[in-house]
């Protein structure tokens, strides 16, 4: 349910940004529309094409409104068409991600007595308008200019660099060092889609960096930002970025949450009295076939439980929980259970990469004793006690975990790997 709700809520994100893509491209709205939305079609550090896109904007009928840009997306309100000229100052504030303050009251002031309006803010630049062509010139004096820009680079830097490391980390906090275990208990598409996503995220804040690197090393260089350019060329391609940007920023968040939730621990489990299939492996009943056992007795399905998955990389995939009490031919009983962890994936190499995390995770575990074992016809065999004797399985494409919980000091010796070459006939 909490997975449908984050996919929801994904769709509607998506439809969102669609729609505003759809009114950008086609330039469309009825009469008695008295606002549009926009994607500016310039990232904030082409200063000249987004001057010259929001002026072009106003000669259409369209005004920038107060405080009205959000994330890339401009919103106007409508208007006689008029020639209006903005300009894009570097905020004196370092960048601080989420950070919507505006000029000191100062710099409006002083601004707003040559004829500038403080309207918004765009990424890390003040957004002004001057509703009268002949207005005096901002203040463009380099020097200026580049002490807001060093400001503005090393702070960008630091939030880039900052970010960075919260996502390294929130990775490894998630995937734990098993991606192939994370992606078969939590899901492959939503494991892979988080990764694309977090990576995009990171090279969006990257190129931003060097983009405003290049920018002040223009202005430290005596240039200065100028005015006029064609915000027309390269305009669909930024575009596209952005809503792919948009779009990855959002989806992170929702596949994050997906990611979480989705534990993988159980998942669809119901009583195995419940389930009318077959499983492809052997379970503790089966253990009849072994020699030394006459039956297993006491097995209560209501309590023992199966669960089933499946997924685009690993197609069939049980995890079955049994409980009982085994019977010998001598009259000796041990209560114990056998929890088995199946999975088919679509290749060898993908099978052989999940057996391997599996044996990996095993040997980060404190009290892991490996355990000699062989079982003729398995291409890969692992056996070890981690508080509970365990078996690790691979034939071709499948594997098999097997573990048994098993108590008292009648089992016999020779048990587990009897018992275990018994499931890896599942195998064959």
């Amino acid at each position: 349910m909490q997975q449908m709700k984050c996919r929801d809520a994904f769709a509607a994100e998506c439809g969102l940004f669609t729609k505003i893509y759809m009114e950008d491209s086609k330039m469309v709205e009825k009469k008695d529309t008295k606002s549009v939305h926009r994607i500016i079609p310039c990232p904030d550090y082409d200063v000249t094409g987004v001057e010259s896109w929001l002026s072009y904007m106003a000669e259409q009928g369209y005004i920038l409104r107060d405080g009205g840009v959000f994330r890339g997306i401009a919103a106007f309100d409508r208007c006689e068409p008029e020639k209006v000229r903005y300009r894009l100052q570097p905020a004196q504030k370092g960048f601080v991600l989420y950070d919507n303050d505006g000029p000191s009251d100062d710099e409006v002031e002083l601004n707003g007595a040559f004829g500038w309006k403080y309207v918004a803010k765009y990424g890390v630049f003040h957004i002004y308008r001057a509703d009268d062509i002949d207005a005096r010139e901002m203040d463009t004096d380099p020097d200026v200019q580049a002490m807001a820009m060093n400001s503005l680079h090393r702070s960008q830097r630091f939030n880039i660099i900052w970010m960075s490391i919260w996502i390294i980390v929130y990775l490894a906090l998630v995937f734990t060092s098993q991606p192939f275990l994370s992606m078969v208990n939590r899901g492959s598409l939503i494991s892979i889609a988080l990764v694309l996503c977090v990576i995009i995220f990171i090279v969006t804040g990257l190129v931003k960096a060097v983009s405003l690197y290049r920018l002040r090393r223009k202005i430290l260089d005596g240039d200065s930002l100028g005015s006029g350019t064609n915000w027309r060329r390269g305009a669909r391609i930024y575009t596209v970025k952005a809503v792919v940007g948009i779009i990855a920023y959002v989806a992170m968040i929702v596949f994050g949450c997906m990611f979480i939730l989705s534990d993988g621990v159980d998942r669809n489990q119901m009583p195995l009295s419940e389930y009318q299939g077959e499983v492809p492996f052997q379970t503790i009943t089966d253990l009849v076939s072994c020699s030394d056992i006459q039956n297993v007795d006491n097995v209560d399905d209501d309590v023992n439980t199966i669960s089933k998955w499946s997924d685009i990389l690993w197609p069939e995939n049980y995890k079955v929980y049994e409980y009982g009490d085994i019977v010998y031919t001598d009259g000796n009983i041990c209560h114990g259970g056998l929890v088995i962890t199946y999975h088919e994936a679509k290749n060898e190499w993908l099978a052989n990469k999940l057996y391997q995390a599996y044996v990996q995770r095993a040997k980060q575990q404190s009290d892991y004793e490996k355990i000699d074992m062989k079982i003729a016809g398995l291409d890969d065999v692992d056996a070890y006690w981690d508080g509970s004797e365990s078996v690790i399985m691979r034939k071709g494409r499948r594997l098999i975990v097997a573990s048994f919980y098993m108590s008292g000091e009648n089992r016999h010796e020779g048990d587990l790997e009897e018992w275990a070459g018994c499931i890896a006939e599942s195998l064959e």
